[in-house]
């Protein structure tokens, strides 16, 4: 069985590789183009890598943007498919 706590947003990712490299959101969005507060919203979980984000991530970190696109893409599908597997049991 799929549990939620096993399923992690890209920015978990984004904001281990910003500590390990000693950045702050500030050092990352200036190295990234990416407005702060954007950053600070990926970091909170409460925005998606899209390939605006992807490509400045790739700058800053030197990790391409097709990885932050699968990181993105996985993280959808498997929160859609918890979502319906969790609706699927209400129904139940």
């Amino acid at each position: 069985m799929m549990h939620l706590d096993s399923i992690f947003h890209p920015g978990i990712t984004v904001n281990e590789i910003r500590e390990e490299r000693g950045m702050t959101p500030a050092d990352l969005a200036a190295a990234s183009g990416i407005p702060e507060a954007d950053i600070l919203s990926i970091l909170h979980l409460e925005k998606d890598i899209t390939e605006e984000y992807a490509k400045g991530l790739e700058k800053a970190f030197g990790i391409g943007a097709y990885y932050w696109l699968v990181l993105q893409e996985h993280y959808n599908h498997e929160m859609s498919t918890w979502r319906k597997l969790h609706d699927d049991r209400r129904d139940d």
